[in-house]
């Protein structure tokens, strides 16, 4: 009788086993089946399982990558979007070179003592910067050795990295790398995501080697790369504007399955790119890409009664919704009417809806059914 219950036993497990394998095939030729409709689509592969997604409404904390005192203000404003029930973390923004004070050695503790303060369960999008604006010093923009040398650059109203020069760029990828090894897995990362695509520089200051095409160039090797690199993790291609590169960089992101983001939350080259239109400035927008890829903005001293205007709080949300925002940030300083801390916890209390990649487009967000032409804007 025990011999008879052990072999039932086994059958079971094989049983058991069978099933397993099944499910385990299913999975696979789901999978395989996926690639297969994207090839025929001329579309590229689905993006792979496990990047982390938590769209909603965060908290940007405001201070100069230049100031000394740079940690110190965060830490000052790392709960502050506790303040708004509805938001779910916070926006910052890390120096390379307060990391890498030499080439190839990072320092982590004064982010890590930031990481450490963030409250229980809250997220971050971390902003990696190679431009710094509205600042007289480049302190911390990038390692020493770079801020001494010809590869950073005073516009007049701040500082540029020349990524369009390959070695630069390596640097950055370098950086970068070095920040997802250490953070990608980490359930509190949520986005990561380079400085805008616009050159940034007055004809006047451009140096002899730089072009639109050149930066265009070296952006199209970044994605891969950070994509590569962040696995866990969306990379946002940070894009508004580069004469007539636009277009060609939104698709390399995304068929290097990065994220999209921008700096100002208003209309740009890249916002009319995102959602299936083009213009003689922006280069040819491939498709819609709304409720592809994530979609990061930020509601930004400038767009909040600043000189790109796109205020009140309430009418940044109405715009964010048409233009499938699954991410935004808020600064928290601003005294225009409408657009108080107050106006924008009020707003986003109102009415907190964001796409959400998973739910389909919503009325907000209509079907644009072919890239049509628009009228001519602001060219970098």
């Amino acid at each position: 009788m025990s011999t008879l219950t052990d072999e039932m036993g086994k059958l079971e497990d094989t049983a058991n086993q069978a099933l397993a394998n099944t499910g385990e095939l299913a999975g696979e030729l789901e999978s395989l089946e996926a690639r297969v409709t994207a090839l025929e689509q001329d579309e590229p592969d689905p993006a792979p399982p496990g990047r982390k997604s938590n769209g909603g409404h965060y908290h940007k904390i405001q201070y100069s990558i230049g100031e000394s005192d740079w940690k110190q203000k965060a830490l000052n404003q790392i709960d502050k979007s506790l303040e708004c029930p509805q938001m779910i973390g916070s926006w910052l923004s890390l120096g390379w070179g307060a990391i890498e004070k030499q080439p190839g050695q990072f320092t982590w503790k004064d982010f890590d003592d930031i990481v450490a303060a963030l409250p229980p369960g809250r997220k971050l999008i971390v902003d990696l910067p190679y431009k710094a604006f509205n600042t007289s010093t480049p302190t911390n923009l990038a390692p020493p050795d770079i801020l001494s040398s010809p590869d950073c650059i005073d516009n007049g109203k701040g500082f540029v990295l020349a990524l369009w020069r390959p070695a630069v760029m390596d640097r950055y990828i370098a950086w970068l790398q070095a920040f997802a090894a250490r953070f990608d897995a980490t359930d509190w990362l949520e986005l990561a995501q380079c400085s805008e695509s616009s050159a940034s520089m007055d004809q006047s200051v451009q140096p002899p080697d730089y072009s639109t095409g050149a930066l265009a160039a070296q952006l199209k090797r970044l994605y891969p790369a950070a994509s590569k690199a962040f696995a866990k993790t969306w990379f946002c291609a940070n894009l508004n504007y580069l004469s007539n590169q636009v277009g060609g960089l939104m698709e390399s992101a995304y068929v290097n399955d990065c994220a999209f983001s921008g700096p100002d939350a208003k209309e740009t080259d890249g916002e009319m790119v995102f959602r299936g239109e083009s213009d003689e400035n922006s280069g040819t927008s491939e498709r819609d890409y709304r409720y592809l890829m994530p979609h990061a903005q930020i509601a930004s001293s400038a767009v909040l009664g600043g000189k790109d205007d796109n205020g009140p709080a309430t009418n940044v949300i109405n715009w964010a919704q048409g233009q499938a925002v699954t991410h935004l940030s808020w600064i928290s300083s601003s005294s225009a009417p409408g657009c108080t801390w107050t106006d924008i916890k009020n707003a986003i209390a109102a009415d907190p809806m964001l796409a959400d990649l998973e739910s389909g487009r919503p009325a907000k967000c209509p079907e644009v059914s072919a890239p049509r032409p628009r009228r001519s804007r602001r060219r970098q």
